[in-house]
């Protein structure tokens, strides 16, 4: 919410920025995001569970060029067991490499790679129970690389 204010001063029109920013999509409308990433084109962010909606996993993403948000998917994915739901992933970091999203949850303590062309789940990675705060991702050509109790940990094969 902006409000429209005039300072007496000089006589300069300001805007007054009150409250928190928010991305509105239909289908992640009331979850908050904890990552996002970007390819240069396109910023993709990735919901988390509310205590309302457990079951509920979006993607989101914005045109960088003008940053409103031009699409979003649940991921479709064979890897989950019977009576699981993506919506209990809670993703707490994103990257992009080489057109393949790599989300990591910290509910489940795994990496996994989302194909957004497709958009599709299609490669899961467990991460060793040491990493149990795991906050960050980055990937590139040498691997993973992990935020864990604010500490930079590199995963290799």
């Amino acid at each position: 919410m902006y409000r429209f204010v005039q300072l007496p001063d000089n006589g300069e029109d300001h805007f007054l920025a009150l409250g928190r920013g928010c991305v509105d999509t239909v289908r992640s409308k009331f979850h908050h995001v904890m990552s996002a990433a970007s390819e240069g084109e396109y910023n993709y962010m990735a919901t988390v569970p509310n205590n309302r909606d457990h079951k509920t996993f979006v993607i989101s993403k914005q045109l960088m060029q003008d940053m409103v948000t031009s699409g979003e998917f649940t991921p479709k994915t064979n890897l989950l067991k019977e009576g699981r739901s993506l919506g209990e992933l809670y993703v707490t970091g994103l990257s992009m490499y080489e057109g393949k999203l790599f989300a990591v949850s910290k509910n489940f303590n795994c990496i996994f790679e989302i194909d957004p062309k497709n958009e599709m789940i299609v490669k899961a990675f467990a991460l060793p129970a040491s990493l149990d705060d795991v906050r960050g991702l980055i990937a590139d050509k040498d691997g993973f690389k992990v935020l864990n109790r604010n500490v930079l940990v590199t995963l290799r094969d």
